[in-house]
């Protein structure tokens, strides 16, 4: 596990927005980062903080994450204070330079809610509740995080704290003090990064047989490994991470019998196979691909095994596209569609799309901003998220399998302001 902390580092990498009744009031210079209600004049307060050279390696898992915000009024006694937590939906967030710029900013899907914060202790130091949420979805949507700047949200522009005498918390923010300013902690799990193999698993275990030659080219290192005589039964060629080196391995092999189960990963692959024997027992190759090329099959031999057309039509993939819209949906309104695999089958989505539009010609010029979200109904787990001015889409390199009797759900959620059109689609093969 590692552990991360960064401090707000510059005067505009904090601001303060609050409502005064009449029109929104903005500054990046304030000496509090606070929120809640403080008067008629002066509540809805809230504000962001950014952080920089964030670094997190793709894959990772979020286990905590939280901000360390040190109290700099301890006189504030009023009660029910309650806010909001979430981030800016990039890994490259600018400095804030005015109001329009903070709340055009778009928000992730993740929000986490603090509420009913009691009151601080100058100079002592409180935690926020666990946002590892909001930081898993922007490690998950960008890749990683490598050197990125990152902004989190805290604030109660909602207007949920009690309007009544001191009804707000106050930090430092960095020009309140360079040494006290909010602090955002991230302990992660990088993914493990496994290669198989350094070299070719051998195992002699099937009787005595009469081996020619075995060698074995591994590019681009250029070693060749010489195997010894014997039976060799090669366990896999498994390749499981992203960026993977270019392998290639010539073998020519001739044996009593051989058996060889190979499994092969890869952004790119090229098998070719040439079989000379007097029975193939069995031949199976499963391909899983967003693209296929040429697949030549070329058979000789006395009895050939094949399908009849009712059989393979049983067994032959399908296309899949489903489409959810809705029609004047307001902030937070969904369109969505549920599909459950059939038994005996498994999806595999090859991506997801969404669009929002305003509803209405007059409103075609204001901010437009949705979230297009694929999830695992039957386990509860998010399988892709995309978010977007006027939507967004994904494609995915290695299509996502769904097996039998699970529940996918795609669903675009309006995140703006205005009432709009929604339309989510979600498209792959089933087999």
């Amino acid at each position: 596990m590692a552990t991360i902390e960064i401090q707000v580092a510059a005067s505009g990498d904090d601001c303060r927005a609050y409502y005064d009744g009449a029109a929104w009031q903005f500054g990046n210079s304030s000496i509090g980062q606070q929120v809640g209600y403080y008067v008629a004049n002066f509540y809805k307060i809230g504000g962001g903080m950014r952080f920089t050279n964030v670094t997190i390696p793709a894959g990772s898992t979020i286990d905590t994450a939280y901000l360390k915000l040190t109290c700099r009024d301890g006189a504030l006694n009023g009660t029910i204070i309650n806010s909001k937590l979430r981030g800016e939906q990039s890994n490259n967030a600018a400095a804030f330079s005015d109001y329009n710029d903070y709340y055009n900013r778009p928000r992730t899907s993740a929000i986490v809610s603090w509420n009913n914060i009691p009151q601080w202790t100058l100079d002592q130091v409180y935690n926020s509740p666990e946002i590892k949420a909001i930081i898993q979805e922007l490690v998950n949507d960008y890749g990683g995080l490598s050197a990125a700047n990152i902004v989190i949200f805290w604030d109660d522009h909602d207007d949920l704290s009690t309007h009544g005498s001191l009804c707000y918390r106050d930090a430092y923010s960095r020009d309140g003090s360079a040494t006290k300013a909010p602090v955002l902690h991230i302990e992660y799990t990088p993914v493990e990064q496994v290669i198989e193999p350094t070299g070719i698993e051998q195992a002699i275990a099937i009787g005595t047989v009469t081996l020619t030659q075995l060698r074995i080219l591994i590019e681009p290192t250029g070693i060749e490994q010489p195997a010894a005589v014997g039976t060799p039964a090669l366990s896999k060629v498994t390749p499981e991470v992203p960026d993977l080196p270019d392998w290639m391995f010539t073998m020519n092999l001739a044996a009593t019998r051989l058996v060889m189960p190979i499994n092969v990963q890869g952004v790119s692959v090229t098998v070719p196979i040439e079989i000379k024997a007097v029975t193939v027992e069995s031949i199976s190759v499963d391909i899983v691909a967003q693209t296929v090329g040429n697949v030549t099959i070329s058979v000789a031999a006395q009895a050939v095994g094949v399908y009849l057309q009712p059989e393979w039509a049983a067994k032959e993939g399908q296309d899949k596209n489903f489409i959810a819209s809705a029609t004047n949906a307001t902030w937070g309104q969904v369109a969505s569609g549920t599909y459950t695999v059939p038994t005996g089958k498994a999806l595999y989505i090859c991506g997801i799309s969404g669009q929002i539009e305003a509803d209405m010609a007059a409103n075609y010029d204001h901010h437009l901003y949705s979230n297009v979200w694929l999830l695992n109904e039957t386990t509860d787990v998010t399988l892709a998220i995309v978010g977007g001015l006027g939507g967004g889409s994904l494609i995915f390199p290695k299509p996502i399998k769904v097996p039998a009797g699970i529940a996918v759900t795609y669903k675009i959620v309006n995140r703006s302001n205005i009432s709009c059109n929604l339309a989510v689609t979600m498209w792959g093969y089933e087999v």
